[in-house]
């Protein structure tokens, strides 16, 4: 014998509509309008329908849509909000599922980078005095253009004044991945680290959910030194171990799958580029790492002899457990050395519209009277808003770099 549920006190509602997925959560976005649920908002129903600019929404009854997070909600009542992909996922401490739309801003930045430095935010606004407690209660900041998610933060400050240009508010903040930088481990040691348990106890913990399942190798001998960050941990295990780098999404997911290189995006004549910048820093480009155990009696020392026969002068010394052998201590220095060098050279490139690339992404510069031309890789991606109009600034390396 079978049980079923369905339509038991159903109410279907219709909402006008912006961008919204037939099953998915939706959530309020202004008066008698609904759009997708963004991350940490409160839904209002299940979409069943859409038609133009409007949508059926189930706001009552029985209903089966997908979660995200480490675990299913649990039996009873649980407090549900929307994560941001179709689905819901149980709230974290703090989040009240409440969201509130900005005025349209005066000024703002978006930057976005692979990891380090973190994703920011910046964002200038009229403001209403005596609302200065609306701002204090917010946590997340998420930014949509046209139905699209550009960002998924953390508010870090609220500032609200008052001047000649009357009240404003300022509100800045760092991408999700400030979750994992801001959060410490204990010391661990794994005979076999495997990426169900780095996440298990590293990044799920604190919300964050992976962008698309992925299949990483197992990192043996695997190391969390005490006081790391959560970040750190998940970086030397992606990175070191498993050769990608660990980024986060617009959405504020953690992405741990290797470059989709396409085609390069052309930055020809054509393109609208207002500025081009070449810079070599040498402040930080190791020169020399020295790599030994903690007996001392194993040490080896690996060089960059290029940028050593330049004048550098920058060393570094790393101690690995006892029984690290030849091989791992070789390449832990030489990793060392290759991502220190990413630093010494890069380009910069100004683009007179938004959002013009992403990191990641290849870019192939193709410039008259630039001597820099060829195929890079966006390292950071700089976007801005301000009575000027919208421009984006991206920092360039070579393609192979180790980020």
């Amino acid at each position: 014998m079978s049980v079923a549920f369905n339509g038991i006190e159903n109410l279907v509602v219709t909402f006008q509509a912006g961008t919204v997925a037939v099953g998915s959560p939706a959530a309020m976005s202004a008066n008698n309008t609904v759009r997708n649920g963004v991350s940490g908002t409160a839904p209002v129903g299940i979409v069943r329908n859409k038609r133009n600019d409007h949508a059926a929404v189930q706001v009552k009854g029985y209903a089966e849509t997908k979660y995200s997070g480490a675990t299913a909600p649990s039996l009873g009542w649980n407090s549900l909000v929307a994560d941001g992909s179709g689905g819901l996922r149980v709230a974290s401490t703090g989040e009240t599922g409440r969201a509130f739309v900005l005025p349209t801003p005066l000024a703002w930045r978006l930057e976005y980078g692979l990891g380090s430095p973190c994703d920011s935010f910046w964002v200038k606004v009229l403001w209403t005095a005596g609302q200065e407690d609306l701002l204090a209660d917010g946590t997340r900041m998420t930014v949509t253009r046209g139905g699209e998610t550009l960002f998924t933060g953390v508010v870090d400050e609220c500032r609200c004044q008052w001047s000649e240009e009357g009240a404003t508010a300022e509100i800045t903040g760092r991408g999700m991945q400030a979750l994992l930088l801001d959060n410490q481990a204990e010391a661990a040691d794994y005979g076999l680290a495997t990426l169900g348990e780095i996440l298990r106890n590293y990044v799920t913990p604190y919300g964050i959910v992976l962008a698309e399942p992925v299949t990483l190798p197992g990192a043996a001998g695997f190391s969390v030194s005490s006081g790391q960050s959560c970040w750190g941990v998940v970086y030397d295990f992606a990175r070191y171990h498993a050769g990608v780098t660990p980024r986060f999404d617009r959405r504020g997911r953690l992405v741990l799958s290797p470059w989709a290189d396409g085609t390069p995006i052309s930055l020809d004549g054509d393109a609208p580029v207002t500025a081009t910048v070449w810079r070599v820093k040498r402040y930080g480009v190791l020169s020399q790492v020295t790599v030994k155990d903690v007996s001392g009696w194993n040490r080896q020392v690996i060089e960059n002899t290029g940028f050593k026969a330049r004048g550098g002068r920058c060393s570094r010394v790393i101690l690995l457990p006892r029984k690290t052998g030849y091989q791992a201590r070789r390449y832990n220095g030489q990793f060392q050395l290759n991502r220190s060098a990413a630093e010494l050279t890069q380009a910069e490139v100004t683009v007179a519209i938004p959002f013009a690339a992403w990191p990641g992404d290849l870019v192939k510069l193709t410039r008259a009277g630039w001597s820099k031309n060829g195929v890079y890789r966006v390292r950071e991606s700089r976007v801005e808003m301000d009575q000027r109009g919208c421009t984006t600034t991206l920092t360039l390396c070579a393609p192979d770099a180790v980020l």
